[in-house]
Formats: C-alpha cells, sequence, structure tokens
C-alpha cells in the first residue's frame, strides 16, 4: 500500500510506499500549476507504483499497460 501526501512548503508531492525488501521508499513529484492536475498524475503513479510493489512481492507479471 502506497500513501500520497503533499509538501506544501516544497510544493511536491510525495509517494511513500513498502518495497519488497520491506524499506521504506519515497518518490517525490514536483507540483504543476494547476494543483488540481498534479494531484491526478500523483495519483496515477501512486497506483502503478502499488501494483508494481504487489507483483513484485507476489511474483506475477506485470500487465501490458504497465509495461507500456
Amino acid at each position: 500500500m502506497a500513501s500520497l501526501s503533499h509538501d506544501t512548503k516544497n510544493k511536491r508531492w510525495l509517494i511513500q510506499f513498502m518495497a519488497f525488501d520491506r524499506s521504506r521508499r519515497s518518490v517525490s513529484i514536483k507540483e504543476t500549476r494547476a494543483r488540481d492536475k498534479g494531484l491526478a498524475k500523483a495519483a496515477v503513479l501512486k497506483n502503478r507504483i502499488e501494483e508494481l510493489a504487489t507483483n513484485a512481492k507476489t511474483g506475477t507479471s506485470m500487465s501490458s499497460q504497465l509495461v507500456r
């Protein structure tokens, strides 16, 4: 499971997730001009990271859309 938060000081979206080696990792995304667009992009990336983490944990293959 990944979490999404907003850093107002640095104007960035932060996605935190648990990697397959049980370490906590973070991905930072720079905010776009329109805050809602930045949120939408960050939410899509969060979902993709969750799918990657699940695939790594269970050993299943990635979907064709995720590979693209």
